[in-house]
């Protein structure tokens, strides 16, 4: 997994945040696909989300703070 973070605020606190990413559909198509926002209490627990999406297929995963 090759993963990017950028924060400018600290993780100090739970985080909201939709989780954009893509993935193939059954003719092989990338499609795009956006999660209802969820609360992370650590930038390790979205870390293991994004690598849980990873593995199942999933890629070009983004993480956007909802403020």
């Amino acid at each position: 997994m090759t993963a990017k973070v950028i924060m400018t605020i600290p993780f100090n606190q739970p985080k909201t945040f939709i989780l954009v990413y893509k993935g193939l559909n059954v003719h092989g198509t990338p499609v795009n696909v956006e999660t209802q926002p969820r609360t992370f209490t650590s930038l390790e627990e979205l870390a293991i989300k994004a690598e849980r999406l990873e593995v199942m297929g999933y890629f070009e995963i983004v993480a956007n703070e909802v403020i």
